[in-house]
This record gives C-alpha cells, structure tokens and sequence, in this order.
C-alpha cells in the first residue's frame, strides 16, 4: 500500500482471490494498491490500481476530530454564562454606595448592607437655643429617665445611622446641633 512494505497473503486455487483489507488503519484519502503473485520464486507483474478510502465515523486515523472542537465550544460557553450569572448575583448582594477613607489615602471600603431603621421621635419638644456661656452648655447631661436614651447615647445612635449612609451630612448635622442644644 502507497509504496510500503508488502503483504503476503496466502491464496489457494487458480480462480479470483480477494483480501480484505482493513480500511480504518488508513487515511480517508485516495492510496495506490500494488498486487503482484509470488509462486516458486518466480513473480508475476506488478499491478497497480488507485483507490480513495472514505471511512464514515470518528476515530480515523489522519482525520481531524472536529466534534472535540465544537464540545470544547459548547464548554466555554456554558462555564463564561455561568460566570456571568455569578458576577451578577454578587453584584446585586453588593451596596451601591461606598464609605468615605478615615483617613486621606486609603481606598474606599464598601459600606455594609443593614435593614434601615427609622428615627424615633423624641419625647420631649426640643428647646430654644441658649444664651448661656458656652462652658455651662458643655457641663456633663443628667441622667435620662428609664426607659429614655440619653443625649450621649442618642448622638451614638445617630452617628451610626450616618456612618452606614441612611443619613445625609446635613441631617446628620443638623439632629446633632438639636441635640446638643438639650444640653
């Protein structure tokens, strides 16, 4: 086959013989086929004949395997809209907004994400602005009434619900003064 090293095949008989050839250890292309008889030492013409060997199926030697390719394909594909997917779930878990540096330099950090909660409304109406001298507005509060927060522990409460984002600058500012003007 195609110039190589010859097959001897035993024959009996003086009529047609014929061999099977196993077509799948070749490459689906066409080949040249040389067939000689050997008897006794003496050889007969060498006859040559071209065929082309088409073998349906996979696994042929010499053929490219495409469906490993498009396997592949489909592969990728599956695992990019997976990851796809993903990024998206987490984007949705993340805030949209992020806390200010504490300090100049430092990266943003994102903010948690916490149920709001609403402000309590206070209990007492709040007082007029005061004229006294500013070390007696700075004197230490008295203790609250039980069951009521301090204005220590309401500035703490509120500087938290501004620090996760749920109050602007300015309200912020303007409950602290409110709250400190009780003292």
């Amino acid at each position: 086959m195609d110039g190589g090293a010859w097959i001897n095949v035993t024959a009996s008989g003086t009529g047609s013989w014929t061999y099977d050839l196993a077509t799948t250890s070749y490459t689906n292309a066409p080949h040249t086929i040389s067939i000689k008889a050997v008897l006794g030492g003496q050889e007969s013409t060498t006859v040559t004949r071209n065929v082309t060997i088409q073998n349906a199926g996979v696994g042929v030697p010499g053929e490219f395997p495409w469906w490993i390719i498009i396997l592949l394909v489909i592969i990728i594909a599956v695992v990019l809209v997976l990851l796809l997917l993903m990024m998206k779930r987490k984007k949705k878990g993340e805030p949209e907004a992020a806390q200010m540096p504490t300090q100049p330099g430092q990266p943003m950090q994102p903010m948690e994400q916490q149920p709001m909660q609403p402000l309590q409304p206070m209990q007492q109406p709040m007082a007029q602005p005061s004229t006294m001298p500013m070390e007696t507005a700075a004197a230490p509060a008295a203790a609250a009434p039980v069951g009521e927060e301090s204005v220590p522990q309401k500035l703490s409460r509120l500087k938290d619900l501004k620090d996760k984002g749920l109050l602007s600058q300015k309200e912020y500012d303007a409950k602290r003064k409110e709250l400190l003007d009780k003292l």
